[in-house]
């Protein structure tokens, strides 16, 4: 029985780093073979179509150098994973990987993971990245509010569009900050961070546990270690899925209709924001974002939908 897209932990990579060259490529199916992560399928599109075959990769090679929107490699069953790379410009380029959370039952599978994706890091670069279960993302990336549509209320999804370098989407499970946010927080303040377990990598970037394992996200401890966390580093600096008169993020959205997410932050730190992005991207910034929705994938792409009703 084929095991619900539901109930995956989900590593997210947001990197400027231009991918698409052969030698990232084979480098990046080298390290999913030695991790025993070997795909079905492969392709551009959902679900991909082509057989995925180890001793035989040109075809896959090629079209990982041909800079596709969507890249996805994907393995069925009960302990199945799924990977989407965007390749395509404009950066940050968007690097996911989720795989069904029976897989982390065992504390050898979970170390064997970060293992895994700390490599990714050192492969992709990524200005930030973390790992959640889908759940956790869903609650705090997620607004769900009652409209009218006629003579009925239904409820509709306001999904946010998640853009890291204008704030990080919370704290969740593990916290992967590039050199870029380093600088923004401070080396010090990283050292000093209250949480499970840190790692130090050799660009200077930091990876952040806040606890044993994914699985664990609803335990009051592991709440309380991401909201000290927040607390260290500064709640201006996350999105925050409660209305702005609660001292969150502000959501307009209806059915049909685009989302705008505008951040409602002090000035001072709005000018903060807009200089460490400035150094990430060229032309001017806006504390605006809209997103569009996009044909949806078999994992979907939470953090880029617009409304769903």
């Amino acid at each position: 029985m084929e095991a619900s897209w539901e109930y995956v932990v989900v590593l997210h990579f947001w990197t400027f780093q231009d991918c698409s060259g052969k030698e990232v490529a084979q480098r990046f199916l080298d390290t999913m073979y030695r991790f025993g992560l070997v795909p079905d399928k492969f392709g551009d599109e959902d679900p991909p179509r082509h057989n995925f075959k180890p001793s035989s990769t040109g075809s896959f090679l090629k079209l990982w150098r041909r800079r596709p929107g969507q890249l996805n490699m994907l393995k069925l069953g009960r302990m199945g994973f799924q990977a989407l790379l965007s390749l395509s410009r404009p950066m940050p380029g968007l690097i996911t990987f989720a795989i069904h959370d029976e897989y982390f039952q065992g504390t050898e599978n979970t170390a064997k993971f970060l293992e895994f994706s700390d490599e990714l890091y050192e492969m992709f670069k990524p200005v930030s990245g973390e790992i959640s279960h889908k759940k956790e993302w869903d609650s705090k990336t997620v607004v769900i509010e009652p409209i009218k549509v006629g003579d009925k209320t239904v409820n509709a999804e306001a999904h946010i569009a998640v853009r890291p370098t204008k704030g990080l989407p919370g704290i969740f499970w593990v916290n992967y900050f590039g050199p870029t946010f380093v600088d923004f927080y401070t080396r010090a303040k990283l050292e000093a961070a209250p949480c499970y377990n840190k790692k130090r990598f050799a660009d200077g970037g930091y990876r952040v546990l806040t606890g044993p394992s994914p699985l664990d996200y609803a335990k009051p401890e592991t709440k309380k270690m991401e909201q000290d966390l927040i607390e260290h580093l500064g709640p201006d600096t996350f999105f925050d899925v409660r209305p702005a008169e609660q001292g969150g993020w502000y959501i307009l959205h209806c059915c049909n209709r685009r989302s705008l997410l505008g951040p409602y932050l002090p000035r001072t730190q709005w000018l903060r924001w807009r200089h460490f992005v400035e150094a990430q991207v060229s032309g001017p910034i806006s504390p605006a974002s809209s997103v569009s929705k996009p044909k949806i994938p078999t994992l979907r792409h939470d953090f880029l939908w617009s409304v769903m009703s």
